[in-house]
């Protein structure tokens, strides 16, 4: 069974700040639409494999339904539910891991 997803609205900021910078102030149009690419691809294999990737202890937390995984350099965070996917974050793998 495939989980359907959602995206937080933090989620949404993140990419949309991210694809903005490689867009715009690299201006490398077609960085930011093969990251689209590559966010999507990884977000249907969440779906149909959600507990493949690691848990978030990363993170300090033991909580097993909240996980990661790493896309370019970048790490998407997301929270396995009953009925869906959340996408939580999606951060420059540097950048503070504090959610």
């Amino acid at each position: 069974m495939a989980y359907k997803y959602e995206f937080s609205d933090a989620a949404l900021k993140d990419i949309e700040h991210v694809l903005n910078y490689i867009s715009n102030e690299l201006c490398n149009r077609k960085a930011a639409d093969d990251l689209i690419i590559e966010i999507d691809k990884n977000i249907k294999n969440i779906c149909l494999f959600p507990m493949s990737y690691p848990n978030c202890e990363y993170y300090y937390t033991k909580n097993e339904m909240l996980r990661h995984l790493r896309i370019k350099k970048f790490i998407l965070t997301y929270k396995i539910t009953e009925d869906k996917i959340l996408i939580l974050s999606f951060r420059y793998f540097k950048q503070n891991r504090i959610m």
